[in-house]
């Protein structure tokens, strides 16, 4: 969940490096674009744990009261899937 006014700024001002970028949009987000935009805030990871959890579900669901988040990624992978299985009753 993004600012759309202030992320479509972004993506045209860093239109070059998205063209090449490597890795997932997330990873691009968190990280890079901090290094080009010092006052780009992400929040930290007890609010970020209230949005996603992605990797070591059982240790994100300790830190985040056993709460589920807003949105499980990759609840297929198979190092993950058996957990999720239990959680989400698919």
């Amino acid at each position: 969940m993004r600012k759309v006014e202030s992320s479509l700024k972004i993506v045209e001002e860093l239109k070059r490096e998205i063209e090449v970028y490597p890795y997932n949009e997330d990873v691009f987000w968190s990280i890079e674009v901090t290094k080009y935009m010092s006052d780009f805030k992400i929040p930290d990871y007890p609010i970020s744990l209230k949005f996603a959890i992605d990797r070591k579900p059982k240790l994100a669901l300790k830190l985040n009261n056993n709460e589920l988040p807003f949105g499980c990624h990759g609840i297929n992978k198979p190092k993950v899937i058996n957990f999720w299985k239990k959680k989400l009753n698919f």
